[in-house]
């Protein structure tokens, strides 16, 4: 009898075991890094969905603690009022118009740092500034646009090089 109950419990335990390796293993990817969802909606998705919450997180050299991961549409920047760049008026047919940054594997460096000259770059552009900047600079983790919110939190927008997708991420200090 008692054997029976040690068997039950050990193949309990051993099971549970094996759920929590599933779910943790599932939880990250093996790439160093920022972490993003291969399954992130796009842009165009997020235009008619509305706005997506996900997780993220540094595996190594960890410098930045990024709370949560928020794709927003274009159309919600403008009503919500994310974007503060003077009294410029964005095209609404742009799908974004804001800084560039680099965003490196080491430290927690952003560039350029000077805030008081933020260049308009139309999404052809960024597209192709992006992958520029992708192939000549090897030690760029991801490059992407920097967005200047009222609160002064600092607010990301990742372009992940390998598609379409546009990732804001929401710092905390």
């Amino acid at each position: 009898m008692r054997k029976d109950i040690l068997v039950f419990v050990g193949s309990c335990l051993f099971l549970g075991l094996i759920i929590l390796f599933l779910i943790f293993s599932s939880m990250y990817n093996t790439k160093q890094g920022l972490y993003y969802s291969n399954t992130s909606p796009t842009i165009e998705d997020s235009k008619e969905k509305g706005v997506f919450y996900q997780k993220l997180s540094f595996v190594k050299n960890d410098t930045l603690r990024i709370d949560s991961l928020e794709l927003v549409p274009y159309k919600a920047w403008l009503e919500r009022e994310f974007l503060d760049i003077e009294t410029r008026e964005l095209d609404s047919t742009k799908i974004i118009a804001v800084i560039s940054f680099k965003l490196y594997k080491k430290g927690k460096e952003f560039y350029p740092k000077d805030t008081n000259h933020l260049p308009l770059l139309d999404s052809n552009y960024s597209s192709d500034y992006i992958s520029k900047h992708m192939q000549e600079n090897t030690n760029i983790m991801y490059t992407g646009f920097y967005f200047f919110r009222k609160d002064l939190s600092d607010t990301l927008i990742i372009k992940n090089p390998k598609s379409s997708q546009f990732i804001k991420l929401v710092t905390t200090k």
